[in-house]
């Protein structure tokens, strides 16, 4: 469908007439690589719910979903547009983040229990019954021993080979700074179950975790070369979020996100 056309889609997040900020990613499956993805970030501050339903009714998303955005809206200081393309067709989705809530709870309370900091909608346009919600639990104040702790946990069941690319990242990324955020997603309806871990504070490029992103290429059957020269993936790319587990298909994956330009 044109909408999933990366630049109409761009298009539409434009006319918001709000800065934006950009991140891309690939996504290591078997038998293929997802190189054709894209988030774009805004603040809400100053942007209107209705504003935002009305690019989501654009981009063709089933009704049923305008109602979670409006009950949910007031408290999100960030919206996220998605947009993943592949052969035959592609997902959309959109994200209320609620970090100020999270980090206000934190520092009034000090406690680590978790709690929600995103709600996405994704949907298949064309594919009426191919939609979900999904869940991102933040766990507060977790430390990186802690997080892989909480990695290998989800992982037990999948390939030792992927878990050690993953972890070798974090760890890292911790040679170079600490409190990352760390969450873990599920999605109605499906057996998606995986981390998120943000790890822009380290300061780490792409190109400072090559060796693991190699051998996590090697182990979904995919030679390093083919991944690193993908359009718009250069090594001097700051390192964003990684994300692995099980997903919505049942199988196993990991994302690599990298920064296009920051969000304002």
């Amino acid at each position: 469908m044109e909408i999933l056309g990366r630049q109409p889609f761009e298009h539409r997040i434009r006319e918001l007439g709000v800065p934006y900020g950009r991140e891309d990613s690939f996504k290591l499956t078997r038998p293929q690589v997802l190189a054709d993805r894209t988030l774009l970030g805004m603040r809400t501050k100053g942007l209107g719910c209705a504003d935002v339903l009305s690019i989501c009714r654009s981009l063709d998303m089933p009704m049923q979903y305008e109602q979670v955005i409006e009950t949910n809206y007031a408290a999100a200081n960030v919206v996220l547009f998605g947009l993943e393309r592949r052969d035959g067709g592609g997902t959309v989705k959109v994200y209320l983040e609620f970090w100020d809530l999270v980090r206000q709870r934190v520092l009034e309370t000090g406690s680590k229990a978790p709690l929600l900091l995103n709600l996405g909608v994704k949907w298949e346009p064309g594919q009426p019954l191919r939609h979900g919600l999904a869940r991102y639990t933040c766990f507060p104040l977790l430390s990186a021993a802690d997080a892989a702790a909480r990695m290998g946990a989800l992982l037990a069941d999948s390939s030792r080979e992927s878990m050690a690319a993953g972890l070798g990242i974090v760890q890292r990324a911790a040679q170079h700074a600490t409190g990352f955020i760390y969450l873990e997603c599920e999605e109605d309806g499906n057996p998606r179950r995986s981390y998120d871990i943000n790890l822009y504070k380290s300061g780490l490029r792409l190109e400072d975790s090559r060796d693991f992103i190699d051998r996590a290429c090697l182990h979904f059957g995919h030679a390093p070369e083919s991944v690193w020269s993908l359009p718009g993936l250069r090594g001097d790319r700051r390192l964003g979020h990684l994300s692995g587990g099980i997903g919505r298909d049942a199988r196993e994956f990991m994302t690599v996100y990298y920064e296009i330009e920051p969000l304002p």
